[in-house]
């Protein structure tokens, strides 16, 4: 379902995505505008930041007045926003589980460039195709590294992509749910 379909828009474009009414999503959401739009926009007078996401509370939503900021609310398919950008940005403080937005972004060849927090969950995506970034000024030096580099972007979107493949895909998952129940039966049955 995730496939690359890349179209990158002309303009370096942002993509923040998730659920916008859950806090987690909102905090980092209003962290990254309060933080490192101002420095991102101010390198990148023609960034394009594109907010998609169910139910955007109304302080999300007034994001969409800066400029080059698109908030989309609800949308049937994510993968066109997915397929426009340039790079994924995860700036998440807090919340837990595996961040299937990353896996999605990666299966669909787009960059993301994320906090240690936002990658939680990913153990088999290597730092060198996952770009960590801690802190706002970081988190702003990477992005901007990134979108000035066309290469690093490409070579980051293929490795992310066999990645995915190679530990992420139902296949994948498959096997390892597979190998799981293999041992528990072998366990149980030396046990008995």
């Amino acid at each position: 379902y995730f496939t690359p379909m890349r179209q990158p828009d002309p303009d370096p474009t942002l993509l923040l995505v998730g659920t916008m009414h859950y806090y987690p999503n909102i905090d980092a959401t209003l962290h990254f505008f309060q933080t490192m739009y101002p420095a991102l926009h101010q390198a990148l007078p023609n960034l394009k930041v594109l907010i998609v996401g169910h139910l955007p509370p109304p302080e999300i939503q007034a994001l969409g007045a800066l400029p080059g900021v698109t908030v989309t609310g609800s949308v049937p398919d994510v993968r066109p926003y997915l397929a426009r950008s340039w790079l994924s940005t995860v700036p998440l403080r807090l919340g837990g589980g595996t961040r299937l937005k990353i896996v999605e972004a990666l299966a669909s060849g787009l960059p993301v460039v994320s906090t240690t927090i936002g990658a939680q969950g990913l153990d088999q995506v290597d730092r060198d195709i996952l770009a960590i970034a801690d802190t706002p000024e970081a988190f702003v030096a990477t992005t901007l590294q990134l979108l000035k580099d066309s290469a690093e972007r490409e070579r980051r979107s293929h490795c992310g992509r066999l990645v995915i493949e190679k530990h992420y895909s139902w296949q994948a998952l498959g096997q390892q749910f597979a190998n799981f129940c293999q041992t528990m039966v072998t366990q149980a049955a030396t046990r008995s």
